[in-house]
């Protein structure tokens, strides 16, 4: 567990040298000092520190965090710490914002400037500093403001609608492993506000979260450029469910190859995820009666899953895997647990669908 402080949170992930090993590099960084946003802007961090970790894990690249608290971290400790970057041609450096930003007074500058300890630095700059390094891939993301004068993140209160966060092999493969070039993404256009939910993140770095775990559904032929559009497409709807539609564009500029295409699943699913993941955590809200969810889930289970259809089910965790048990036994075991569980999610892209379109294999992801 990482401590907490008053001031910005850095997580510079380095590996000491090691001959050819190749290594995935992040440079992690949260406003922990945001008066409103700090647990939101951590609670980023550290979905994104567990992601790139999987990431490594099954591309078998290295990846060893060391925590920076950085209330002394300036300009010049960043510039220190990526001079010093012990890296190899195919070695990932990854940097990852969130917190306040600002847009640059150029007309021609389109990304925004980031906040370190007191100062604002352009973050085009700070990618082409990582660039220089030379490696194999090359990404920044900052998710923040890009407004003339530092404005206060939008928040919404209400738990955003989100898909439970799983990538797979193949799809890291090809968009890392397989990958090479530079990528610098910002969640905001120029003149525009970051929105963020009290309860779950900012809305575009779970969205991007999202559309990476979803890149093999939803992508015949995977590169960055359509794992980005995805990940827009994501943002808006989000932004849709508190009526902010079109209020944030993400932005990007890339300059990166993958090798060969994906196939795509073999079935599309003709089911709604926003009305099955509402159907299931309705299924599970005990201020419902007993006999209104029962009714609903005799209405609903055929529309939306398969006559043989079967659930996978994850408790918290996704390595807390229980045995796949038929769809109704599934649905009348939510009826009769409702009191543990505090939120369900579905896992898109560990669910199958039949031909006409219903779920053959639903995977959730219970929250007790």
């Amino acid at each position: 567990m990482l401590k907490k402080n008053k001031g910005l949170l850095i997580i510079l992930v380095l590996i000491c040298y090691q001959g050819a090993t190749q290594s995935i590099r992040t440079i992690l960084v949260a406003d922990s000092k945001h008066p409103d946003l700090a647990k939101t802007y951590e609670r980023n961090l550290f979905m994104m520190d567990s992601v790139f970790r999987e990431i490594a894990k099954n591309i078998h690249y290295d990846y060893l965090p060391i925590a920076v608290h950085s209330h002394d971290f300036t300009e010049k400790d960043l510039d220190r710490e990526i001079l010093h970057l012990p890296i190899n041609t195919d070695d990932i450096i990854v940097l990852y914002y969130t917190g306040r930003g600002i847009s640059s007074s150029q007309p021609t500058d389109l990304f925004p400037n980031i906040l370190i300890r007191d100062k604002y630095l352009s973050i085009e700059n700070i990618h082409q500093k990582l660039s220089n390094k030379g490696v194999k891939l090359n990404i920044s993301l900052v998710d923040c403001n890009n407004q003339l004068t530092p404005r206060q993140t939008l928040i919404i209160e209400k738990p955003l609608v989100t898909r439970s966060i799983f990538v797979e092999n193949d799809i890291l493969r090809k968009l890392f492993k397989e990958s090479s070039g530079n990528i610098l993404i910002s969640s905001s256009k120029k003149n525009e506000k970051a929105f963020s939910s009290a309860h779950n993140g900012t809305y575009y770095t779970i969205a991007w979260l999202e559309a990476l775990s979803q890149a093999e559904n939803n992508n015949i032929h995977i590169t960055w450029d359509s794992l980005l559009k995805d990940a827009e497409l994501r943002l808006q709807e989000k932004l849709a469910q508190d009526n902010k539609a079109n209020l944030q564009h993400s932005q990007w500029k890339i300059t990166a190859d993958i090798k060969e295409p994906i196939t795509p699943t073999p079935h599309t699913p003709t089911v709604s995820f926003n009305d099955t993941n509402l159907f299931l955590n309705t299924l599970a809200d005990e201020k419902l009666k007993y006999e209104k969810r029962e009714k609903l889930m005799v209405t609903q289970m055929k529309k939306l899953f398969n006559v043989d259809a079967e659930a996978n089910e994850y408790i918290n965790v996704i390595e807390n895997n229980m045995s796949a048990i038929p769809i109704e036994d599934f649905l009348n075991k939510i009826l009769i647990n409702a009191n543990l569980i505090k939120q369900i999610n579905v896992v898109e892209n560990l669910s199958t669908f039949s031909q006409d379109g219903r779920y053959q294999i639903i995977t959730i992801q219970e929250i007790r």
